[in-house]
């Protein structure tokens, strides 16, 4: 391991730890990279998907093939094998268009693998893949060939009707249960739904989900407050009555606070329940309450996040030191304690966030309503806690500002601020300012 001061690569001091990664550390990497990705592509399914199928002779393996759906469109095969004796008969073809004809009804666009001289190259050739690249002595005295097809949408999509529905939605909870509804007729007829529906003609979000409210529960609500964007497409099949269709919806998420029943009103034009989030299944939900019960598991769970004023006498400086160094350029232990100097004071604010009495989460801000810092736990990202504390305090503010980079602007941008660039602050970095209004006048 190479320490702090050891001299480095190019001789001179070298200021971090160079080391083996374990196992834990190296998923770390690849969440990293997932949100990396996320960023850059506004992609909010399943990053992948493996599938995988074999053929069995007398209960033994004899071909299989192997594939990552990923991103929604595109599909690699990673594996696609016939024992010699059952080669010839046909079983490769059939584990490939197999793989092919789902990817098809996916919706993917692109498929590619890459195998060697010695291998497949002819056989994916008459396939109808073409090589895009070849890499020469990989391994010495050999190629790797590099090849893609591009897939088009089965004939009968072609011209299927497809529907488009933007809608506003509710999330209240309330003692840990989670009111949902049930649809009744629909893509979704009998699976339970968050309420609320599509705006109509001439409607802000706020009239969409009052009116939504009203009919569907028989509720009122005092305020509501942006929590998540999602968007989700089915293939609805045909019925006797209706033709089949792709429906794809747009879904802004709110949480409702203040969520009451009407006067002499027990029960909306929907059924309506309290339920608990972990009794729910993908077989159970619409696709937009999954997605949403998905990404925000951990603060619809029975144990409460706890958000907590910093306290440098009474909480573990050490751990908070480590969660904020994730945070910070150059983190190094002095610079980190000049910060939580500050945060000391009375003119910033650090709340620490707590799970199972397990610090997961902070953020820092000024009095002027700018987000310093904010840092999540690698084990929880991706449950929108990063989110759920920029709400926490918003409620102190008119506007919440932040300034950030590359890595950071497609979160804020998903959180409903504004982006405007910086342009080049430092050599090779752009910067962005980010604001979001908060609260009214």
């Amino acid at each position: 391991m190479i320490n702090k001061n050891h001299e480095g690569f190019d001789g001179k001091n070298f200021p971090y730890e160079f080391c083996i990664a374990s196992n834990t550390e190296a998923e770390i990497l690849n969440d990293k990279m997932d949100a990396f990705i996320v960023r850059q592509i506004s992609y909010h399914g399943d990053l992948e998907v493996s599938k995988n199928y074999i053929v069995k002779d007398s209960g033994s393996i004899v071909a299989g093939i192997r594939s990552c759906f990923y991103f929604g469109k595109c599909v690699v095969i990673t594996v696609l094998f016939v024992e010699e004796q059952h080669r010839h008969k046909g079983l490769g073809s059939l584990l490939l268009n197999k793989i092919e004809a789902e990817a098809k009804t996916a919706g993917v666009s692109l498929i590619h693998l890459d195998t060697f001289d010695f291998q497949a190259k002819d056989f994916y050739l008459k396939n109808g893949y073409e090589i895009f690249a070849v890499l020469d002595h990989c391994p010495p005295g050999h190629k790797r060939y590099y090849m893609k097809k591009t897939l088009s949408e089965p004939e009968d999509k072609v011209n299927q009707r497809k529907i488009t529905r933007t809608g506003v939605y509710g999330v209240v909870v309330d003692e840990g249960k989670l009111l949902v509804i049930r649809q009744k007729r629909g893509p979704y007829a009998g699976k339970f739904d968050l309420p609320g529906g599509g705006i109509e003609f001439g409607e802000s979000a706020e009239q969409t989900l009052r009116r939504e409210f009203v009919e569907e529960v028989a509720m009122e609500f005092d305020s509501m407050q942006l929590i998540d964007n999602l968007t989700t497409t089915i293939d609805v099949p045909s019925t006797p009555s209706n033709e089949s269709y792709l429906f794809h919806q747009i879904g802004m998420i709110y949480r409702v606070n203040g969520c009451r029943l009407l006067k002499d009103e027990q029960q909306g034009a929907l059924q309506h329940v309290w339920i608990e989030p972990e009794v729910l299944s993908y077989e159970k939900c619409s696709l937009l309450l999954w997605k949403f019960l998905k990404s925000n598991a951990l603060s619809l769970s029975n144990k409460e996040i706890h958000f907590i004023p910093f306290d440098e006498k009474s909480h573990d400086m050490a751990g908070i030191k480590k969660l904020l160094s994730t945070s910070v350029y150059a983190a190094e232990e002095e610079k980190l304690n000049r910060i939580l100097k500050t945060y000391s004071s009375a003119e910033q604010g650090l709340f620490l966030s707590f799970f199972d009495q397990k610090l997961i989460g902070l953020i820092g801000f000024d009095l002027g309503g700018k987000i310093l810092h904010i840092a999540v736990d690698p084990a929880f990202r991706f449950k929108g806690i990063a989110r759920e504390m920029i709400n926490r305090i918003s409620t102190k503010f008119y506007i919440l500002k932040a300034e950030t980079d590359n890595e950071g602007v497609g979160f804020y941008k998903a959180c409903g601020f504004k982006i405007e660039s910086l342009g080049e602050l430092y050599p090779g970095k752009e910067r962005f300012k980010c604001t979001k209004q908060v609260g009214k006048i």
